[in-house]
């Protein structure tokens, strides 16, 4: 890939709500963060991929269980391409990997339904593998990803709300949502994941408003 990347900082790090510094945005295809990089899941990843969810199945298995029910390492790697790529081809998804420096994939992070109608949002989920916890880079991620989204059409996604589902236990995502912004809206949903029916709490998040103040005319 050869594009010029356009450095820019998202609304909300304009507005110092977010930890994370400036984002290069090369394309929609990668993100760079200062200590990330966010892009889509690759064939050459199928090794590392399978590593990262056998190194944190029980990890990730009470609230972000990732495997369908009986489904193998490679079932499971293929389906998430396979996702990637119909999400990329449609628009109707922005599916990305959390890449270290060091080429290690450590997570994901995704808005798994973009809606452009009445209202242009998404629904966001994220997961980070069980040695990569507790350093900040899920909170550079998921910041990253939605200063992304909130960017007008076509440097970013061009939305004005992103949802986010979270079972009332899940703590550390819920510390999460509200350090990046979110807010809880009160509805409760039960949500179908990894072969069970839980109960989630709905969050979001708005794209912020700037308005642009017209001087008075002058006197006379």
């Amino acid at each position: 890939m050869s594009e010029i990347p356009a450095r820019v900082s998202g609304p909300r790090a304009l507005a110092n709500m977010l930890p994370h510094g400036p984002v290069d945005v090369f394309s929609p295809s990668l993100i760079r963060t200062p200590r990330l990089v966010l892009r889509p899941l690759r064939t050459t990843d199928r090794a590392g991929f399978i590593r990262l969810v056998r190194d944190s199945s029980r990890h990730l298995a009470p609230f972000n269980p990732l495997r369908e029910p009986g489904e193998s390492d490679d079932g499971l790697f293929e389906r998430q391409l396979a996702l990637t790529e119909r999400g990329d081809r449609t628009g109707r998804a922005w599916r990305r990997m959390v890449v270290l420096e060091d080429g290690r994939l450590a997570g994901a992070c995704n808005l798994i339904e973009v809606r452009r109608g009445i209202s242009f949002d998404g629904d966001a989920n994220w997961w980070l593998g069980r040695e990569f916890v507790r350093q900040g880079y899920m909170t550079e991620a998921l910041g990253a990803m939605i200063d992304f989204a909130f960017l007008d059409l076509p440097r970013g996604l061009g939305l004005t709300r992103i949802y986010a589902m979270i079972q009332p236990s899940n703590s550390r995502s819920r510390r999460l949502a509200d350090r990046i912004g979110f807010a809880m809206d009160g509805q409760r949903h039960s949500l179908h994941a990894g072969g069970r029916w839980d109960r989630h709490e709905e969050y979001s998040i708005h794209a912020p408003i700037v308005r642009r103040v017209q001087a008075p005319p002058a006197a006379g």
